[in-house]
């Protein structure tokens, strides 16, 4: 009988050895997974965040082009179309100035003396802004005309006469409100002093200089004292426009 002999020290040696080859294996495989995780997956999730921060970048450049959108300035027709409101005519002063009284609960009514009449106006204003006026005063029932001035800009000399003129009824408007007290002057002659330089040889080019030289002669605070005195000014100057 062949006897074979088995070396059990040996073969215990060879499986503990395997064992830990095995776990070295299995831990180098983590150690390599981790790894990879990080430099890939982490990566990924960067790129990620950073196209989100883009989106996010775009989305409020396209809010704010949409919002530029909604802000716009004041069109042709806005700025060369004007609308006195007419509330009576008398040759009596004292009647005038009666209605006048009468007239401050809508706004602050001024006069001129045209075809030997005192005219009472109740205001100039856009096409646009006299139709709140218009149903005040239905509403309550009282009388008016609607005298209109519908310019025709020729040339960049109109087109500044438009401008000036809307600019100083945006003050005298504001100051219709009870609880404006004055109103401050600088911006408007900082923008009328940046004005481009227009032809001399224009029809309204005397307008154009009349409108600048009342708007630089401003006082530095304009009140509601000035209200008439504008109003008078701004509706001579439209009547004068050619």
């Amino acid at each position: 009988m062949k006897y074979t002999r088995y070396d059990l020290k040996k073969k215990n040696n060879n499986l503990i050895l395997f064992i830990i080859i095995i776990i070295g294996i299995l831990i180098l495989a983590f150690v390599s997974g981790t790894i990879i995780s990080d430099i890939f997956i982490k990566g990924a999730g960067d790129n990620k965040v950073k196209k989100n921060t883009q989106n996010e970048v775009q989305m409020k450049q396209i809010n704010e082009k949409g919002d530029n959108k909604n802000l716009q300035q004041p069109s042709l027709s806005d700025i060369s179309s004007f609308v006195a409101i007419q509330c009576g005519a008398f040759s009596n002063k004292d009647n005038a100035q009666a209605l006048k009284i009468e007239l401050s609960k809508f706004g602050k009514a001024f006069s001129v003396e045209e075809e030997e009449k005192i005219k009472v106006i109740l205001g100039i204003y856009s096409e646009k802004e006299c139709s709140n006026i218009i149903n005040s005063l239905k509403n309550d029932k009282k009388e008016y005309s609607r005298v209109k001035f519908e310019l025709e800009p020729k040339d960049p000399c109109d087109m500044q006469i438009c401008e000036m003129i809307d600019a100083n009824l945006q003050i005298i408007h504001k100051l219709y409100d009870n609880k404006v007290k004055s109103v401050q002057t600088k911006q408007i002659k900082e923008w009328v002093s940046n004005l481009k330089n227009v032809d001399k040889n224009s029809t309204n080019y005397k307008l154009f200089l009349s409108l600048k030289d009342n708007i630089n002669k401003l006082p530095e605070e304009i009140s509601k004292d000035e209200i008439d005195k504008q109003n008078i000014f701004i509706y001579n100057v439209l009547k004068e426009i050619k």
